[in-house]
């Protein structure tokens, strides 16, 4: 018999839900001192809450985040296993969809609802797509730091551009 309180309990009620079609807290917590950002019940588009968040974290090259969109509805990845993400357009629909992948870097739901970027539970991530800045002559001129939340939201390192697909 355990207490809390002036209450006792016996044992601990446990079940398992899914949380696929639940809102993603996390980009709202991250950016909550500048909460520009908006969505329309299936995206988010930053505006410049990212991009003021990476300046307050000092993390490189926020301007490339503003106006950068990311994915609000919890969707569970379609391909698996994630290593084939590499392949043909997988990764482009993937992104393009919005879909969440199981992570051992990413947070959990629990965790993404105290504002946390990344826990010791395994969770989730998803991308938050960058706008690239292209000279006159259409080439990247800005490169983006990886564009996993987990990767913006807690472990800050740089990466490269995502390319969306190869030719085989």
């Amino acid at each position: 018999m355990q207490k809390k309180g002036k209450k006792s309990y016996s044992n601990v009620v446990e079940s398992i839900i899914s949380i696929k079609g639940f809102k993603d807290p996390l980009p709202f917590l991250m950016c909550r001192d500048h909460p520009t950002l908006i969505e329309n019940g299936t995206k988010i588009n930053y505006n410049d809450a990212l991009s003021y968040y990476m300046v307050k974290n000092g993390l490189l090259n926020p301007k490339i985040y503003e106006n950068a969109t990311g994915s609000l509805i919890i969707r569970k990845c379609i391909y698996d296993p994630y290593k084939v993400h590499g392949e043909g357009y997988c990764m482009k629909n993937c992104i393009d969809n919005g879909y969440f992948h199981e992570s051992a870097d990413g947070s959990c739901y629990l965790c993404r609802l105290e504002g946390k970027g990344s826990c010791y539970h395994y969770g989730l991530e998803v991308f938050i797509v960058p706008q690239p800045k292209k000279n006159i002559s259409g080439n990247i001129t800005e490169k983006s730091i990886s564009g996993s939340d987990h990767v913006l939201f807690n472990d800050h390192y740089p990466g490269n551009i995502v390319e969306f697909f190869k030719k085989r």
